[in-house]
Order: structure tokens, then C-alpha cells, then sequence
């Protein structure tokens, strides 16, 4: 039986025995985390059984050992959390179904947790990791390690070493709120605090346009309970700005940015993460954090994995960096960083478009937004969890003749094949030059060739 939120908050406080199907997320980790700390015993099964993530938990006794089973699910069990979705054909979901026994998603039981913190929500197109992670960093060093999730395994704040962490002393909870889906309206149903980064549309296999996904927005920051921080100064904003209560506080970086100028941070680069640090300095103003305090802390951000992310050189010298950007916006704000860090070297991007649905939507402004690359190499579309119709939209080849026909000066390759890539890198004489940067740019499985390059 599926809870609502709603019915999981009225028998939160009778549930003692909790099964998580998947358990090495940020999101279930930090649930289960939660649970343990309240005295609820937590089990938990795992497909993929070699993560660090998966080996913490089977050291702690948590995780059953090979993969999923229908013998984990038991009668005595109070609650069974499924990951993101049901899953087709896993057998516990299915028995946990035919049981008849209370199940919830993952995002509905950790919106009932974070109703227990002032949360802090941040949520948008582009540059919510980052911001996440710097408001992680700034109350970090300011007044004590928040509780926090990251959203992506790969994303993990150099020096803290990891994507979530559970500190029950702290009274805030800072969390990346995805709006796919509207998943944020269950991961953060009450924030204290909601912080926008960019209402561009999006995820245009949920959102049909951009009126749709404002008003997504719109629901998601109508709950707020104390501040929004948000550019009111765009289009898109504005909209979703002017359908909410008229009680909820409002913080503009565009007045921020304004009053504090430029932010020194040693690891951060470009425009786009400028912005980020303004909506961190803005939670700062929030909670009573100091200027001084602020701009300190956010100066030391050590940065975040996967984001403009240092992977080391070639044997000839060669910078190699890896970034998680997967739409245009990303992707050019990606690309201009990487030209304002090292104005002196030639940009060689390795591209991997992410899904064929949001390649062929986007194409013209993925083709657009790779417009910084001195040299642009494409090996094929990562696509996950497609039907073959999405991936009957657009083929890889397909996308790079229009990109070559869109910069017909420009030296664009097409590997048809991943594992090429390291021997196509070696062959292209400019990059064994020590004056160039190779920038690997995919939420993919590109980032596979690095070993090989630095090798």
C-alpha cells in the first residue's frame, strides 16, 4: 500500500522496522542515516554491491549481501522506501505489492525528515550543485557542519570528502532539490529556506513548456516558510515571483551582487559561478552570518567533484578536466569558465550529449553553447532508460554534420565509438600540446577515457 506523505507523518512515530530497496544514494543514505539515529532498526538490499558507498553499509550490518530478493520483505516490516520509482520485475517491490505491506519513495519519506530542520532547499535549471555545495562549505566553516545531501554520487565537496552527512546537533539541512518530476515537492515540501538558481526550461519529457514548468516553481515556492533568495530581475522568475503569497520574504541577488561586488573564491571560475556565490552569500544574510564570516568562508570553497574538476595531465603535458554540464546553459557557462581560468589555451571539448530526447529538443542551443571549443570531439549520445522512439529522434552522426555545418571553420570529429576516443586524442597532434585544455564534458560514461589519457 502506497502512503501518502500525509499518512506517513501520521504513523511516523509508530514505525520501528524500515527496508530500504536501494540504499546507496545520498537520498536513501541520509534517510536511512536518520532513521538509525531515532532507534528504527533499517535494512537495506543493493544491486551493485562494489561501491564505497555500498561497503560502509554492509560493514554496519545494514545491507544484505548479492543483490535483491523477495526474502528480504517479512511481514514484521513497518515500512518498505523504494528507490526514485517503482521498479518492473524487482522481486521485492513486487512482493512488498502483493503483501499489501506500507511502502513510500524515497523523496516522500525524506520531505516527512526534513521537516524536522530548517531545510534548505536549493533548486533550479543550472548551478544547484554548486550552490548546494557552497552553502554545505559555508556553514561548514562559519557555524558548524550541516546536515546535507548532494544529489549525484559523483558530486562530492573536495576536503569533506562526500555527497551527504548526518549531524543531529545541527538545526539545518541543506539539500539539492531537483525539480524533475516535481520530485522537489516531496523531497522539500516546507523549506525554510528556497534558493532559485535558474527557471530555464528543462526536462522537456515531464515539461511540455516553459509555462508548465514555471508553474512547478511556482507550487514549490508557494511552501516556503521563511525566505527565498532569487534573481527577480529575469523573465521567468518574475512569472513565478508574482503568483506567490505576498508574506513570503524575498532576497534578490540581483540587489546582492550589487552591494557585494565581485566574491574571491580560489577554485571557482567564471560568470555563472558568480552567481552561485551570491545566492550562498545570500542564505549567509538569512541565517545571521557575517559579512565577513561569509566572504571568508566562500574564498576557501574547495570545489566539487565532476564540476570543472582537475583530473591531471597527459604524458605531454596536456591539462585534462571533466565536467558534469549536460544542457546548453551548463554547458556554456562550463565552457566560459574554462576560457576565463586559461585565457592562453586552445579549448579541445569532448562532448557527450546526454539523452537522445534532450538532444533533439536542445540541438540547436547544444550546438550553440559548444561555440567556445577550439576543438570538438563526439563519440555518440549516452542515453538511459529511452524508448526506441526517443532514441529514434536523433542519431549521434546526425547532430555532428549539423554542428560542423553550423562552424564549418571548426575542427569537430566523430568517433562513432567510445573506446576509440584515447587512441583519436593521440592521433590529433594538438593534443600533445601542453598549450592546450582537454575539457571532457557529459553526465555520461566519457569520463571512462581519462584513465587512458593520463596513462
Amino acid at each position: 500500500m502506497h502512503l501518502t506523505q500525509q499518512q506517513l507523518s501520521d504513523t511516523f512515530s509508530s514505525i520501528r522496522k524500515v527496508h530500504f530497496i536501494g540504499i546507496t544514494s545520498p537520498f536513501c543514505s541520509f534517510s536511512a542515516s536518520y532513521l538509525l539515529s531515532k532507534g528504527i532498526t533499517v535494512t537495506a538490499s543493493e544491486a551493485n554491491q562494489d561501491s564505497e558507498a555500498a561497503q560502509k553499509w554492509i560493514e554496519k550490518g545494514i545491507l544484505f549481501k548479492g543483490g535483491h530478493s523477495a526474502e528480504y520483505i517479512h511481514e514484521d516490516i513497518d515500512l518498505v522506501v523504494f528507490p526514485n520509482g517503482i521498479i518492473p520485475g524487482n522481486p521485492e517491490v513486487e512482493k512488498t505489492q502483493e503483501s499489501g505491506l506500507p511502502y513510500v519513495l524515497v523523496q516522500e519519506l525524506l520531505g516527512i525528515i526534513s521537516q524536522q530542520y530548517k531545510t534548505i532547499a536549493i533548486a533550479g535549471t543550472h548551478g544547484k550543485t554548486t550552490t548546494t555545495a557552497l552553502v554545505i562549505w559555508l556553514l561548514h566553516k562559519t557555524i558548524g557542519t550541516p546536515n546535507f545531501i548532494v544529489g549525484d554520487a559523483k558530486d562530492k565537496i573536495a576536503e569533506l570528502g562526500t555527497n551527504w552527512e548526518s549531524h543531529p546537533e545541527s538545526e539545518y539541512l541543506v539539500i539539492e532539490a531537483c525539480e524533475y518530476k516535481k520530485q522537489f515537492l516531496a523531497r522539500a515540501p516546507r523549506p525554510y529556506i528556497s534558493v532559485i538558481t535558474h527557471i530555464d526550461l528543462d526536462h522537456t519529457d515531464f515539461y511540455p513548456n516553459q509555462s508548465s514548468y514555471n508553474q512547478a516553481f511556482t507550487e514549490f515556492l508557494s511552501h516556503t516558510t521563511n525566505t527565498i533568495i532569487i534573481d527577480d530581475a529575469k523573465k521567468n522568475e518574475k512569472e513565478v515571483l508574482s503568483n506567490l503569497p505576498k508574506d513570503i520574504a524575498v532576497v534578490s541577488t540581483a540587489n546582492l551582487k550589487k552591494e557585494l561586488g565581485t566574491i574571491e573564491s580560489t577554485h571557482l571560475f567564471g560568470h555563472h559561478n558568480q552567481e552561485n556565490l551570491i545566492r550562498a552569500a545570500g542564505v549567509a544574510k538569512v541565517i545571521g552570518i557575517s559579512k565577513i564570516e561569509a566572504l571568508k568562508a566562500l574564498s576557501q570553497f574547495p570545489g566539487i567533484s565532476s564540476r570543472f574538476e582537475y583530473k591531471g595531465t597527459t604524458k605531454q603535458g596536456t591539462l585534462v578536466y571533466k565536467d558534469f554540464a549536460h544542457n546548453p546553459q551548463k554547458i556554456t557557462a562550463c565552457l566560459q569558465g574554462a576560457k576565463e581560468a586559461y585565457p592562453n589555451k586552445k579549448l579541445v571539448v569532448v562532448y557527450q550529449p546526454h539523452n537522445h530526447e534532450r538532444t533533439k529538443t536542445f540541438e540547436t542551443e547544444l550546438i550553440n553553447s559548444l561555440k567556445q571549443a577550439d576543438v570538438l570531439i563526439v563519440p555518440n549520445i549516452y542515453s538511459l532508460r529511452e524508448s526506441a522512439d526517443e532514441r529514434a529522434l536523433i542519431s549521434a552522426s546526425t547532430f555532428v554534420r549539423n554542428i560542423q555545418k553550423k562552424y564549418p571553420n571548426k575542427e569537430v570529429f566523430f568517433t562513432d565509438e567510445l573506446g576509440v576516443y584515447p587512441k583519436t586524442l593521440q592521433k590529433l597532434t594538438t593534443f600533445s600540446n601542453p598549450n592546450n585544455l582537454i575539457l571532457i564534458v557529459s553526465a555520461g560514461d566519457v569520463d571512462k577515457i581519462i584513465p587512458d589519457l593520463l596513462g
